[in-house]
């Protein structure tokens, strides 16, 4: 299913590296990974480790528990013994894990496939992984994987590259979006900002796929620490473009109630 990323050949994958036909080669890391971005596009992408350590934290505290096992439902319901699935910008792994893990018990065996173009990422993912998903560095944009080669694609908070993600799926097959909605995190942002705004909820796939569900899974949960309201708000993009100012509100906060509001929708492939 891989492909060189130099040459579009497939990869053969191998205990130690990755080769195409034509002779191009990629390590496998020390924790297991490939790094299939090309050296053109290395350099700092994505988020560091802390960040990604962080974020990790946060989510293995429970709190968005209940997205995780609506995601782990949607999943074990459309996917059948044998399929391949493609977590496109898998970020620290939370869900990754927990949703190979499902299907693997449900199934007996599923082809797993996970990315960041955040090495850091694909290197935390990797550790938790081995034997169980193929976990590569790689764009969204320009994915070593071949054309129709997937059952499904989880596009998880991350990037929407539509149209590697209509290339890379067999005719029929599924994408798993998750996304925020509207009220999401919207006491957070009450906060921090003298205006805030609530989330432009944008489900739409565009052209290429017939819509199957979209469901709506929201919940208020309390933050009970600084730490943790911190660690939340790192989470989200507001995080690059925060002035000081409303930073030093953010480091005041020490309880908080919030709405988390997250947007499932499943999609299928035309053709």
């Amino acid at each position: 299913m891989l492909i060189c990323p130099v040459c579009s050949r497939p990869l053969c994958v191998e205990e130690k590296c990755a080769r195409c036909e034509a002779g191009h080669s990629f390590d496998r890391a020390k924790e297991g990974y490939f790094n299939l971005l090309l050296s053109s596009s290395a350099g700092g992408h994505g988020d560091d480790k802390a960040m990604l350590l962080a974020r990790r934290a946060f989510l293995e505290k429970g709190y968005y528990a209940h997205l995780l096992v609506a995601l782990k439902e949607v999943c074990a319901e459309h996917f059948e013994k044998g399929c391949t699935l493609v977590d496109a910008g898998c970020g620290e792994g939370y869900y990754t894990r927990a949703i190979s893990e499902t299907l693997l018990e449900k199934t007996g065996e599923v082809n797993f496939f996970a990315f960041d173009i955040a090495k850091e990422a694909a290197k935390l993912v990797a550790k938790k992984m081995k034997g169980t998903a193929t976990v590569f560095v790689s764009s969204a944009y320009r994915m070593p994987l071949a054309s129709g080669s997937a059952d499904g694609i989880l596009s998880l908070f991350a990037p929407f590259a539509r149209e590697e993600y209509l290339r890379v799926l067999k005719p029929g097959g599924l994408l798993i979006r998750a996304y925020p909605l509207a009220e999401h995190l919207f006491e957070l942002k009450e906060a921090v900002y003298e205006e805030p705004l609530k989330n432009q909820e944008s489900s739409d796939p565009g052209e290429g796929w017939d819509s199957i569900v979209e469901k709506r899974v929201q919940k208020r949960i309390e933050l009970n620490s600084n730490e943790d309201i911190v660690a939340l708000f790192g989470m989200t993009p507001y995080a690059h473009k925060t002035s000081e100012r409303d930073r030093e509100k953010l480091n005041a906060l020490e309880k908080l109630c919030v709405t988390t509001d997250f947007g499932i929708g499943i999609y299928r492939k035309n053709g």
